[in-house]
């Protein structure tokens, strides 16, 4: 059990915390940033959910999954909606920035970026779709 409750907190450090980290805190960026800083982390932490759900599924996503990990697996669609949402914000404020008639020197790689966003919103839909499929019930108020 306990092993479970680790491998969920895993998870969820996993989809929240970088995912908070990649937002704009309005304090003033260097000079020279062109977003490759930031891509490099959306790799990671597309890796680690790749990771983290693949421990997740070989555990929770068979036959015969033991009781706990109904609430192993709301908790993980709760995060999973957070950081979808999260990621969806940041998203549309890069596309903001840099659809001005002359943007910022970091917006070089904005393409690339919003093309990694998207394709880790995409991934932690199909996630969440797989989650839910053997748990219907899974980031309701009552899981």
């Amino acid at each position: 059990m306990s092993k479970r409750v680790l491998i969920l907190a895993a998870v969820v450090a996993a989809l929240a915390v970088p995912a908070i980290s990649l937002a704009d805190d309005g304090g003033s960026a260097p000079a020279t940033h062109d977003g490759s800083k930031l891509s490099a982390r959306l790799d990671k932490i597309s890796a680690r959910v790749d990771e983290r759900f693949q421990k997740f599924s070989a555990k929770c996503l068979v036959a015969n999954a033991p009781k706990q990990c109904e609430r192993v697996a709301g908790k993980a669609v709760r995060r999973m909606d957070k950081a979808q949402s999260l990621l969806t914000k940041i998203e549309s404020k890069i596309k903001e920035k840099c659809a001005s008639a002359t943007p910022p020197a970091k917006c070089a790689k904005a393409a690339e970026i919003t093309g990694k966003i998207a394709a880790l919103l995409s991934k932690l839909a199909a996630d969440e779709s797989a989650i839910k499929a053997a748990f219907p019930n899974a980031g309701s108020a009552t899981s």
